[in-house]
């Protein structure tokens, strides 16, 4: 009964070992492009909310009225202290 279960575990060793190798060195890889994906969405996403917070500062600038944006200079007015 030993060499028979010898001769299985030498094939199994020989036939499925390898494929697992394979399978983990395909994953290995694709966990990394899944990492530089997940940065490169992280970059975007920062680059993004720097947009919305220049577009939020230019819509407050345009819907804010003109004098209280530059104080009584708007006027002609000088402040002499």
């Amino acid at each position: 009964m030993e060499p028979i279960k010898e001769t299985m575990r030498a094939l199994l060793q020989e036939m499925i070992l390898p494929e697992l190798k394979d399978i983990k060195d395909t994953l290995i890889r694709h966990e990394e492009r899944l990492n530089s994906v997940d940065k490169r969405i992280d970059d975007i996403n920062t680059h993004l909310i720097d947009q919305i917070r220049r577009i939020d500062e230019v819509r407050e600038d345009l819907t804010t009225p003109h004098h209280q944006r530059h104080g009584m200079a708007a006027f002609g007015v000088r402040m002499i202290w």
